[in-house]
């Protein structure tokens, strides 16, 4: 009688148990700010986003997109957890860059830890310092967040840039992150912020698995516009695959072909790096994008695609960022989207060359979508449009990205799909048998986890239909036992 009440409580709490218990979760929300007084005595919230964490972790807090300004105002933009931002890594800084050219892209990133409970973020603006112009401003874009649970497989880790000094005679390493524990799979390392540079010098940044930078999709580049408007925003992303020689990640910096200026830069941001393992419901897709020439004159122009697959309801987080160069007099529009096309407001970002020495343009774009389980494509998109007086040509060094995340809200016991398997002996002592459906020819692949979604044992079945393991090293518990979108609950006596 004891062991039937022991499994009757043990499947009551999983009946209830969700994905948030160990997978990570996203949310985005859109700002659509336009004509916005930001010449105000504390920074202007431009997006809410309350969460309500389900247990420890970290959480990833972005905001970018683009800002309508006046040339002569400096604009501050920052993700933060609280309604204002901070000096230096706290915020992003930039100006228009011309006074007929008034938009430009930005990204700023934050990593805050987190317990149980509710927590609110924001996405803050304000006009600072430099207030020449009227003050008044339009941001588009978004504010994102990814939570990593601490006991999850997926994780996070990060160091904040705050660099001042000379990035001509070396190659700078502005900072750099190390996990001892890297899990198999994949392992996102983006770098965003501002540079405060002189006019006259290029400056390279990249993030990085060595302490160096390639050129196209390899690195980023961007470039003062005068000895007033020194600040510049920058973003930068690169895959790798995950393993245990991956383990120190870089964000680097280097002055490099134009070197008018003294060559000292000050490099502010964030460095983070986020790890999604093999056999977790969470997964990445990624590619780096380098094109010369291309012509986007006259219609949007799907440049590259991502398809992905999934076996469970959830969300697409879709992203592209790095830098291009365009012609003066064209307006350039970027997108990511789940057509070869784009939307108006927050479904894209606009940048535009104003210099003849300076035609170098900061992207960051994403979007967050709602997906059914399935395949689904999606696509970075460019289009020239209003200013139209250039060649419509645009070079890129851009990475594009497509994340997955489950729905937290969908229980376990809610995502089973077709195909499956069976388990016996259940409650077992130690031994267990697999037997699966004929319909799981594809997917062979065994995950023990515990409650926290931390994986113990990986175990390939091949083209057995029977399978046995052995789980009596493990303590007495419940335990998760998942193929593809099936999961099974163990008992250990």
């Amino acid at each position: 009688m004891k062991k039937l009440n022991f499994l009757s409580l043990v499947v009551l709490l999983v009946s209830g148990l969700c994905l948030s218990a160990g997978e990570p979760i996203v949310k985005q929300v859109a700002i659509a700010s336009t004509n916005v007084n930001l010449r105000t005595a504390s920074a202007v919230v431009l997006a809410t986003m309350p969460f309500d964490a389900p247990t420890a972790g970290r959480v990833v807090v972005r905001m970018d997109g683009y800002c309508v300004s006046d040339s002569a105002d400096r604009i501050i933009l920052a993700a933060s957890n609280v309604p204002d931002w901070g000096t230096n890594d706290g915020n992003v800084s930039f100006f228009a860059p011309h006074t007929d050219f008034k938009r430009r892209s930005f990204s700023h990133t934050r990593v805050y830890d987190v317990v149980q409970g509710l927590d609110t973020f924001y996405a803050v603006g304000q006009n600072y310092v430099d207030e020449n112009g009227s003050g008044i401003a339009s941001v588009y874009g978004h504010l994102t967040l990814e939570f990593f649970p601490a006991a999850g497989p997926a994780m996070v880790i990060d160091g904040n840039i705050n660099y001042s000094g000379d990035v001509r005679s070396t190659q700078k390493v502005l900072q750099r992150v190390f996990s001892p524990s890297t899990p198999l799979g994949k392992a996102v390392v983006h770098m965003d912020g501002k540079v405060i540079s002189d006019a006259g010098d290029r400056i390279v940044l990249s993030a990085a698995n060595v302490p160096s930078w390639l050129v196209g999709d390899g690195s980023v580049t961007v470039k003062a516009y005068n000895s007033y408007q020194k600040n510049s925003p920058y973003s930068h992303s690169r895959l790798y695959t995950a393993n245990s020689s991956l383990d120190t990640l870089y964000a680097v910096c280097k002055n490099v072909v134009d070197a008018s200026g003294s060559g000292i830069a000050s490099v502010y941001g964030n460095l983070s790096v986020e790890y999604f393992p093999n056999g977790g419901l969470a997964q990445v897709e990624a590619k780096g994008i380098e094109l010369d020439d291309l012509d986007a004159e006259g219609a949007p122009v799907a440049f590259d695609s991502i398809t992905i697959t999934t076996t469970v309801p959830g969300f697409a987080l879709a992203q592209l960022d790095g830098s291009c160069t365009s012609q003066l007099g064209d307006e350039m529009l970027f997108a990511v989207n789940d057509i070869p096309d784009w939307g108006a407001n927050e479904g894209h970002v606009t940048v535009s060359a104003a210099y003849n020495t300076n035609k170098f343009s900061t992207i960051s774009h994403s979007r967050l979508f709602t997906i059914a389980p399935g395949t689904h494509t999606y696509y970075s998109v460019v289009e020239n449009v209003g200013n139209t007086a250039g060649n419509g040509l645009v070079d890129m060094a851009v990475n594009f990205s497509v994340k997955f995340f489950a729905d937290p809200s969908v229980g376990i016991e809610d995502m089973t799909a077709a195909s499956s398997f069976r388990v016996f002996p259940n409650p077992t002592h130690g031994t267990l048998t697999i037997y699966s459906d004929t319909r799981m020819e594809n997917e062979k692949t065994f995950y023990l986890r515990d409650l926290s979604g931390r994986i113990l044992q990986q175990i390939e079945a091949g083209d057995a239909q029977q399978t046995t393991i052995n789980i009596s090293a493990l303590p007495a518990g419940l335990y998760l036992l998942q193929c593809g979108a099936h999961t099974e609950k163990i008992i250990k006596e």
